[in-house]
């Protein structure tokens, strides 16, 4: 878990990930009972994860396409996920100064997964996957600006 998480009470986790590792990671994930108990209603969790999910999209530049197209670089260097992690800490800071309900704060967080893989059965073949987790943690307790010092 995430060292700012350590004074925090996780209510619920969403995530999204990439199913191809091409197209967009979406958060499609219904208003969870946790946070509806917390005080946030239907329109607003709607709002919500239409904002992650913007946050979410790939941002794919000129020069990203180019070496897509020549070598795959970027995705051995994952940096389409890496720029999905800095839209989405600025979106948990803005909602974190005021936009949750009283109490309520949200972390982000990156995870790689690494799948190996080898054929069975007699059959020749062996390979590893890579998916990349986004995650919003809901948390109660410390606010994480007082968490991270600030």
């Amino acid at each position: 878990c995430l060292p700012r998480l350590a004074k925090m009470s996780i209510l619920i986790t969403v995530l999204a990930a990439s199913p191809d590792g091409f197209s967009n990671p979406y958060f499609s994930v219904a208003l969870p009972h946790e946070l509806a108990a917390s005080g946030i209603d239907q329109a607003k969790w709607k709002k919500l994860m239409g904002e992650a999910n913007e946050a979410a999209k790939f941002k794919w530049c000129p020069q990203c396409a180019m070496w897509a197209v020549c070598c795959f670089v970027p995705f051995f260097c994952n940096q389409h996920n890496k720029n999905v992690a800095s839209e989405m800490e600025v979106l948990v800071q803005r909602w974190n100064n005021g936009y949750l309900p009283a109490g309520l704060y949200v972390a982000y967080e990156m995870e790689n997964k690494k799948d190996f893989v080898k054929a069975g059965s007699g059959q020749p073949g062996k390979g590893a996957t890579m998916t990349t987790f986004h995650k919003i943690h809901f948390c109660t307790g410390v606010p994480p600006q007082q968490v991270m010092g600030k």
